[in-house]
């Protein structure tokens, strides 16, 4: 069995924490290091990473996060927010992560205008901005839960929180979006057991 396999069936959404039991900040950092080498979309990384380690801002985020135990009982709460002021066209964060390629200018110039042109639409459309800077959120906590996982260490991925309040939590203003959560930590209880559908329901070949 593959090492990928095996994590991914050590994974679930861990929903009790044994609270006692902190993740070592060699295993956090190893767990953060792979979700910083995640990919995005134009390589735009427009999300960041808030680690929640102090007892009384999980206990707020419980408390933001529809009264969720798992924010309280766990090692690390790992916040994904997206700057997407950052991903305006012209914007100098944009520049910068085309030129940091290292292609001339004229190449530089060809993928900021194909990137102005894929972005601006999203921009006209209240919201889609910040669900397709949100998707790219998603693949580095998948990244995440994954490499946890392969380390033995728990996680549960949280969407339900109110999102001012966890903006208010770390002190965000509207310019930023809330993600998601990733609770980290050691389960405090049996793995539940795990419904998918079938490879046929799911995989065609064409």
């Amino acid at each position: 069995m593959s090492s990928c396999k095996e994590a991914m069936e050590f994974r679930f959404a861990c929903k009790k924490f044994n609270k006692y039991k902190t993740i070592p900040s060699e295993i956090l950092g190893e767990i953060l290091e792979a979700t910083l080498l995640s990919p995005s979309s134009f390589g735009m990384q427009p999300w960041r990473i808030t680690v929640a380690q102090s007892q009384n801002v999980k206990d707020d985020l419980r408390k933001a996060c529809w009264d969720q135990p798992q924010l309280s009982e766990c090692s690390d709460v790992i916040i994904f927010t997206c700057e997407n002021y950052l991903l305006k066209p012209g914007s100098d964060y944009v520049k910068e992560r085309f030129m940091e390629r290292g292609l001339d200018e004229e190449a530089t110039d060809r993928y900021i205008e194909v990137y102005n042109n894929f972005i601006t639409p999203k921009m006209a459309k209240e919201g889609c901005l910040e669900a397709w800077s949100e998707k790219q959120a998603y693949i580095a906590a998948a990244n995440l839960m994954t490499c946890a996982a392969s380390l033995k260490v728990d996680s549960c991925p949280i969407e339900g929180f109110e999102e001012d309040s966890v903006k208010k939590i770390l002190d965000l203003d509207e310019d930023y979006s809330i993600a998601l959560l990733v609770a980290l930590g050691y389960r405090d209880q049996e793995q539940s057991k795990r419904h998918r559908l079938e490879p046929f329901d799911v995989v065609s070949f064409i």
